[in-house]
């Protein structure tokens, strides 16, 4: 987006929480990167900066099913297109949490 709204977008939204829940099933710190000691601000500074690929929390299939890694990935997806609605996420973890 050239001018972002200041209230953000729900697709800004997704990709938080895609980072909270990466956080919690790996039970971690935010944005964790294995083999990786990077301070917030080096995060941020690299995730703006666009660069490629793109900078991710690491997933762990050992720490969570793949679908959940597979939920995860989809709410980080560079294109906030492409990324799921809360209506489908709530699906989603419903589904997972039978």
């Amino acid at each position: 987006m050239e001018s972002c709204p200041p209230q953000g977008t729900q697709k800004g939204d997704v990709y938080s929480f895609g980072i909270i829940l990466q956080e919690v099933a790996l039970r971690r710190g935010a944005f964790y990167l294995e083999g990786e000691l990077l301070s917030p601000k080096e995060i941020v500074d690299r995730v703006i900066l666009g660069e490629w690929p793109c900078l991710r929390p690491t997933i762990d299939p050992q720490s969570h099913s793949p679908e959940l890694g597979q939920l995860m990935q989809r709410c980080w997806a560079e294109e906030p297109t492409e990324r799921p609605d809360f209506n489908h996420i709530r699906l989603l973890l419903r589904k997972h949490n039978k």
